[in-house]
């Protein structure tokens, strides 16, 4: 979790790292938001024992749906570059 903040701070420009890291958190928020909606509209959408039955399982689709893509997205990204320095830098571990 801690590897996001650290990634961000270190991509962004100077003089916006604090606006970049404050995004990290935001995002988290709107998660949260956005899950707590969709529950919402699935529990007024589906008639009353359809949640238990088969309702809760939208939501887990939609999350694998979510986690393969943020995977692929993970995958591609490139390191940052003062990463890169300090690998280049500093002796590999025994």
């Amino acid at each position: 979790m801690y590897a996001q903040y650290t990634a961000v701070a270190e991509m962004a420009p100077r003089g916006r790292r604090g606006i970049w890291s404050s995004l990290v958190y935001t995002s988290g928020t709107c998660g949260i938001l956005a899950r707590s909606a969709l529950a919402a509209a699935l529990a007024g959408a589906l008639p009353p024992g359809a949640m238990s039955a088969r309702g809760w399982r939208v939501p887990f689709l939609l999350g694998g749906v979510v986690g393969l893509y943020t995977l692929v997205m993970r995958l591609r990204l490139a390191e940052t570059q003062v990463f890169d320095r300090q690998r280049a830098t500093s002796r590999p571990p025994l």
